[in-house]
């Protein structure tokens, strides 16, 4: 699941429990009673990611075809989602998304997953539609990263492919 605020609400979403599972969002005007819930028509295989970039709500993805695509869709208003985004990135956990300041504004959206070959992948995007710089990480994890900026940097967790799953962090 995902939890994020966005125009003065708090959204939740998740994948759902039905046949299909299929992807569902909710928001709050105080963080308590959640309501407007949004099932929309597309499916995921893991818990799906939140963030807020240029004005907009984001929402990613891993789906439900063979391959296990990432997916990346926006909304304005939390409710109608669109500008799907299908990329050639596979996965078998659910992805992270965060936002880097580089100037004063948010300026890059960067998209987080564990690859099918357990190896930690990161992407960028400036405009929510194009995604560029890949980077490989060096690391491996047995699920889906979380990402976070803090002190003018972009942090990476995950959970080790080690015979104990160590928990792991690192500044990117």
């Amino acid at each position: 699941m995902a939890l994020t605020a966005f125009n003065d609400r708090l959204y939740i979403a998740w994948t759902g429990t039905d046949s299909e599972h299929r992807l569902n969002v909710m928001s709050s005007l105080d963080g308590v009673s959640f309501g407007s819930k949004v099932i929309l028509g597309d499916t995921s295989i893991a818990a799906p990611a939140l963030a807020v970039f240029n004005g907009k709500l984001y929402i990613a993805w891993t789906g439900t075809d063979s391959l296990h695509r990432l997916n990346v869709m926006s909304s304005l208003d939390g409710v109608s989602f669109g500008n799907k985004v299908i990329l050639g990135e596979t996965s078998n956990a659910g992805p992270a998304l965060d936002v880097r300041p580089v100037g004063t504004r948010a300026d890059e959206l960067t998209l987080a997953w564990t690859g099918t070959d357990a190896r930690l992948n990161t992407l960028v995007t400036t405009n929510g539609r194009d995604f560029f710089n890949k980077v490989i990480l060096g690391e491996t994890s047995i699920a889906g990263p979380a990402l976070a900026g803090f002190a003018g940097g972009r942090y990476i967790a995950w959970t080790g492919t080690d015979s104990d799953h160590h928990l792991n962090v690192s500044a990117r």
